[in-house]
């Protein structure tokens, strides 16, 4: 099975939007695209096609930018915690987990690290509080 990045990523935050528990939840595919909050936005960043890594034939490499209103710091810490927390109704790694098949067939996908918790990507001029979730997906 093969899938193109953009069927991929558009699986990915299908899935989280549609089982994160806290509404709404604004999603884009390019980070520069951000206007409403929280949101979610997509980034491809790799690509491994010579894996063996449980018979899977490619590898992407997403990071997913969790992003909050920075106009109130302790509001924006907030929904960071509840999005990049390992477990809870709107933790982005155990929706994930849950749904690792991202409804795509021959797929699992798995959130591997979380890091710049609580910094500022240089790709917005809103102000606003970001971590970046790495999340790779394996098709078999």
């Amino acid at each position: 099975m093969s899938y193109s990045v953009t069927e991929v990523g558009n699986a990915i935050l299908a899935t989280i939007k549609q089982n994160a528990a806290s509404k709404p939840l604004y999603t884009f595919t390019l980070p520069q695209a951000l206007g409403n909050f929280p949101a979610l936005a997509l980034e491809p960043v790799g690509a491994n096609f010579v894996v063996d890594m449980k018979g899977a034939s490619e590898v992407w490499e997403f990071i997913v930018y969790v992003v909050a209103n920075g106009a109130n710091f302790d509001t924006a810490k907030a929904h960071l915690s509840r999005y990049c927390s390992g477990h809870g109704p709107d933790s982005i790694r155990e929706i994930i987990e849950n749904n690792s098949d991202l409804g795509l067939e021959d797929v699992t996908a798995m959130v591997h690290s979380v890091s710049g918790y609580n910094g500022k990507f240089p790709w917005s001029n809103v102000n606003h509080l970001a971590a970046a979730l790495l999340v790779r997906v394996y098709i078999f």
